[in-house]
């Protein structure tokens, strides 16, 4: 049994095949439809059945002398279908072995399980890292432990159970250090937009070259023209190259920064998106590699963000409404620790005028625009 039906037929083509391919053709059927695979014997059939979480009923009613469960971490968050469906599939052999493996995702019922094995003489447990499986590379996987955020490396390294939820981000207070500081021709800068939403906040915070938290602005329930002019403001003043979060009225307002010269890009929010952009983050905190001065509001909703594992998913938030500013930060440090810094000129038109020509290029067109507009007494 696996979690998704879906994935049924790319494990039998991947897996299976290359074995099967070895045995001759009139000794076994793939019967895709029914998700069977049977075994022509001399005294009789041997069938595999395949089933997943999605669709368990098709597998009800049937006894097996064997029940493998694929990826029992998020199976097994159902707990019914382990009660009412898998142990009933056993009584009808004596011998029935079920084999349940896989990757924990947080404390359900595959950890209960774990632990009823390691205190049970009718059951055996096996706790094998990836640093056990001889097919993985032992190098890659030293530098695999180095981009993991910590909660996740005894999950995903170490296949050991953590709690579904907790604190995002460890270590905060180590990386409390130094004061806002203004902006410098000689540094290089990236800015990290979050817009607002109903009552939240529009925050903004800009990091330097060594990703020290140099600006910080928030501001709530204005108008849309005058957050754009403050955007503007902040972002022009320290030449920052800006990541927004695109998501709902976020396109609209990026494109209107674009045209007042700014060099924005969007960052678009999914469930998979988000959860790069906060584990980015958490490693970056982690590793003291990102520092900031004690901003109240910061620090708040730092140490109070959190995550919760779901069944398909991880979410992330605060206990509070907001979340605002670690958004900001989060948007601003991707933008550091993700792309190499490249000077851009953005001119400011919406006819896209200068695609195309070098730097050189649109830098003289806009002096001699700039030229022309005092020229006219135009600002």
């Amino acid at each position: 049994m696996d979690v998704k039906n879906a994935n049924i037929d790319r494990y039998v083509e991947r897996f299976f095949y290359p074995i099967l391919r070895q045995i001759p053709r009139h000794m076994w059927n793939y019967r895709q439809v029914r998700k069977e695979l049977v075994f022509k014997l001399g005294d009789g059939d041997a069938i595999i059945d395949f089933g997943s979480a999605e669709n368990p009923e098709g597998l009800e009613g049937f006894g097996y002398q064997t029940i493998i469960l694929n990826e029992a971490g998020n199976i097994l968050k159902n707990e019914h279908l382990w009660y009412s469906t898998i142990l009933p599939m056993s009584v009808d052999y004596e011998d029935c072995e079920i084999f349940i493996g896989g990757t924990p995702r947080g404390k359900n019922l595959f950890h209960k399980l774990s632990l009823r094995a390691a205190e049970s003489r009718s059951w055996q447990l096996f706790n094998l890292s990836s640093f056990d499986n001889p097919h993985l590379s032992q190098e890659q996987l030293a530098e695999l432990v180095d981009s993991i955020p910590e909660r996740f490396k005894d999950q995903e390294l170490y296949g050991k159970f953590i709690d579904d939820g907790g604190t995002v981000f460890r270590g905060v207070n180590l990386c409390i250090r130094g004061d806002l500081e203004p902006a410098s021709r000689y540094k290089n800068y990236k800015a990290g937009i979050d817009l607002a939403r109903k009552s939240d906040f529009t925050a903004i915070v800009i990091l330097d070259e060594n990703n020290h938290l140099c600006a910080f602005h928030r501001m709530r329930n204005i108008d849309w023209t005058v957050q754009k002019m403050q955007i503007k403001q902040i972002v022009g003043e320290y030449e920052a190259r800006a990541l927004v979060d695109s998501t709902g009225i976020g396109d609209p307002v990026i494109s209107d920064l674009q045209d007042m010269g700014l060099d924005v890009e969007g960052y678009q929010f999914t469930a998979k998106s988000k959860t790069q952009l906060i584990d980015n983050l958490t490693l970056g905190i982690e590793k003291q590699e990102v520092t900031f001065p004690a901003i109240p509001e910061l620090i708040n909703e730092l140490e109070s963000y959190e995550y919760d594992q779901g069944s398909t998913n991880i979410k992330y938030g605060t206990q509070s409404e907001h979340d605002d500013c670690v958004t900001a930060l989060a948007l601003a440090y991707w933008g550091i620790h993700k792309k190499p810094y490249v000077y851009t000129y953005h001119f400011a038109s919406k006819d896209r005028r200068g695609r195309g020509k070098s730097i050189f290029e649109l830098e003289k067109e806009y002096q001699q625009e700039e030229e022309r507009r005092k020229a006219l007494g135009g600002s």
